[in-house]
Parts: C-alpha cells; structure tokens; sequence
C-alpha cells in the first residue's frame, strides 16, 4: 500500500488483511486489522472499537495498537507530508512509552 493509498483508505469499503476469497467487508465489521508495514518496518493493529482492545492485546501481545482516531491523525500527517522516519518516530515513540496520539496541529506560518 503505498502513502497515497494510505491517505485514501477511509474512503475505502474493504478490510486490508482479509485472503482473497474472503467475502468483502467493511471496516466497521472488522474487529482490528494487523499489518505488516514496510514503512514502519513492524507489524502493527488497527482496533476499529474501543470494546476489540482487549481481543487484540491477547492475540498480538506485544504489537502497538492504534485506534481509528490515530489512524486519522497520522493520514492527517501524511498529507501534510510528513516522512517516513517520522513515521517511524511516532510508531517507536508509542512501541517504547505506550500512550496514544492524542492531538497533531500543524504549524501555521504568520
């Protein structure tokens, strides 16, 4: 998936990490999502409801987990055109000190 992909995927009616011959479904019918990033270069879980948290900290113990909310923030940062090492930042940042993204506001120039 390439960032411009990323960018667009809320847009998107299908769940990433499905086989090929799984039925289409919606975001919204997906408990979480786990992906392996290249950009990120981990693997990592996108809970789409507050209530999979725990489903998902079970399977994958030791993955970040992001919240739909975050997902939106860090589209929000690519668009903006933030890199990939600072994309890598964010994700290590979390990895290593736990906590969630809970605000991301762009320098405005006077």
């Amino acid at each position: 998936m390439t960032k411009d992909q990323f960018h667009n995927y809320s847009e998107s009616p299908s769940c990433p990490y499905l086989p090929i011959n799984a039925p289409d479904m919606r975001l919204s019918e997906c408990a979480y999502i786990v992906i392996d990033s290249d950009i990120i270069g981990d693997r990592f879980i996108i809970v789409s409801e507050k209530r999979y948290l725990k489903e998902a900290k079970a399977a994958y113990p030791d993955t970040v987990i992001y919240s739909l909310r975050e997902i939106k923030y860090i589209s929000q940062l690519i668009a903006w055109g933030y890199d990939d090492e600072g994309l890598r930042m964010i994700h290590e940042a979390k990895k290593t000190l736990g906590g969630g993204i809970v605000e991301v506001r762009k320098i405005h120039a006077n």
